[in-house]
């Protein structure tokens, strides 16, 4: 078993503790290889590269939408627009970048708040001639109230410029899908087994703020050569969406055969019958209001003005209840089919915000690396170098005293020569942290 004896003390009546004299500011010209000061200069350089880099893609950004036909309104710029695949992949690309972008900078911040937070050899020595203690060798918010006002200031600087890039970086790009408005008509069996043959009648009218549109004119905006059969239910399903992205107008089939009145055979007939409008238009409470304008009487009451619309769905896409938007049965429609369209959009403002961010952070930690003198203790080997330098008076023969120790032997003024007892008996890891770091560690 081990045996521990006290050193003898050369001179125990003798004093060298003095708040005087600091070794913690370097005196002479600042060197930066080989010091702390040269992982404060990486940061910088790498911030200020991830600042340079955004600067150029704003410019790019400004000037490609500047020159071209992509959009430049209220502070969104288009990055791309189209294919809707090709947008998520894009998207996937750019925020994978913003995030290597952002951790640079988050990871910089980190360790120059640390250095900041870190004593010097006087404050420690302040601090415990004034029966307190200091965190060494790890962040610590609780040393902010030992440390001068330049680097409290530093240090906030840095943390509070975090918050906003956190909450903005990933927001400056952001993708869209774009949602259709379409029209609906109801048709005659002849027009569905050939829609684009001539059309005997058009029925119905648009009355739009630009004035009346006849079902004629409508009709010629449809691309009749891509129109899908569905049946009933098929139809309701495709198109009780809130935002419709992938179809455009429908054309309701007529369960009855029409006939030309006094000839006796079948006629083409097209009449206009409803408008549907995303959500920002006039029928935001009901985005699909059409397809509920009659409810049969076994799926309730129907809903005025369309609705609650999505809670009758389910039961109108029942293959054997008769659906009757408009008054007439409708057994089938054809659909035109259309390709999704998707956009990439950069917010100009949120991407100001960024700019200013980069420029505080880089403009912080250049002054860290280049005009700050002080040399904080920023290791646990800083720290033993410091102490066999020049022992602490207030800690001397204490070398196996623990953290909670420290108060009840500061509350008498020193460490009085009181040494504690080593014990052999093994501890586990982790009461090396509090219950409380271990809390807070697993929450975040």
């Amino acid at each position: 078993m081990a045996k521990f004896e006290r050193l003898p003390q050369e001179n125990p009546n003798e004093s060298t503790f003095s708040l005087q004299h600091d070794d913690s500011v370097k005196r002479g010209p600042t060197t930066i290889r080989g010091s702390w000061k040269s992982g404060t200069l990486g940061c910088a350089i790498a911030a200020g590269f991830v600042l340079v880099l955004n600067i150029i893609i704003v410019i790019w950004v400004e000037a490609r939408t500047t020159y071209s036909h992509l959009g430049k309104r209220d502070g969104k710029r288009t990055l791309y627009d189209g294919d809707c695949k090709t947008t998520k992949e894009l998207n996937t690309a750019v925020h994978l970048l913003i995030n290597i972008f952002s951790t640079v900078l988050l990871g910089a911040s980190n360790y120059c708040m640390q250095c900041m937070s870190a004593p010097t050899r006087s404050e420690v020595d302040l601090a415990h001639s004034q029966s307190r203690w200091v965190d060494i060798g790890v962040p610590s918010i609780r040393n902010l109230k030992y440390v001068s006002r330049t680097r409290l200031v530093l240090w906030s600087l840095l943390g509070l410029s975090s918050i906003p890039l956190h909450i903005f970086y990933n927001s400056t790009v952001f993708s869209s899908l774009g949602a259709h408005t379409y029209d609906v008509f109801s048709v005659s069996r002849p027009f569905a087994d050939n829609p684009t043959a001539k059309v005997d009648t058009f029925t119905g009218y648009l009355h739009g703020d630009n004035g009346t549109v006849s079902g004629e004119a409508l009709l010629e905006t449809v691309n009749l050569r891509n129109l899908e059969v569905l049946g009933g239910s098929e139809c309701i399903t495709a198109y009780a969406q809130t935002y419709q992205t992938k179809r455009g107008s429908i054309f309701l089939v007529r369960s009855n055969t029409n006939q030309h009145a006094g000839r006796g055979y079948n006629f083409s007939e097209v009449g206009f019958e409803a408008r549907n409008v995303p959500l920002n238009g006039i029928d935001d409470f009901a985005p699909y209001e059409w397809i509920c304008r009659k409810v049969p009487a076994q799926c309730g009451t129907t809903p005025q003005f369309g609705r609650n619309c999505d809670t009758f769905i389910p039961c109108l896409a029942i293959e054997h209840i008769d659906w009757e938007p408009f008054g007439q049965e409708y057994a089938s429609c054809l659909s035109e089919k259309i390709t999704e369209k998707c956009q990439l959009s950069l917010s100009i403002h949120l991407a100001l915000v960024v700019l200013a961010i980069g420029v505080i952070k880089t403009g912080v930690m250049l002054y860290i690396a280049l005009r700050f003198r002080e040399k904080p203790l920023l290791t646990i080997g800083d720290a033993v170098a410091s102490f066999l330098q020049r022992p602490d008076e207030f800690t001397k023969l204490a070398c196996l005293a623990a953290k909670h120790d420290g108060r009840p032997i500061f509350n008498r003024g020193g460490m009085g020569g009181q040494v504690r007892r080593f014990s052999a008996k093994p501890l586990r890891r982790y009461v090396t942290a509090s219950s409380t770091r271990f809390v807070v560690t697993s929450l975040l």
